[in-house]
């Protein structure tokens, strides 16, 4: 699974769950890549999905 299927596949449960409990959910989406480029491509994406926590790491 790539990492856009998989960031959809998770803010579709997030979401789904938070409409089903009423509750705040989150889950780390793995937003580490080769290149900081694809960091940043991958957290812009999973902030666009509005996602509440991103995992990067800095070199």
């Amino acid at each position: 699974m790539r990492w856009r299927d998989r960031f959809l596949f998770c803010a579709e449960a997030l979401y789904k769950t938070q409409a089903e409990t009423g509750e705040i959910k989150g889950h780390y989406l793995n937003a580490i890549a080769g290149t900081c480029e694809e960091m940043i491509k991958r957290a812009v994406f999973a902030r666009e999905l509005g996602a509440p926590i991103v995992l990067i790491q800095s070199f």
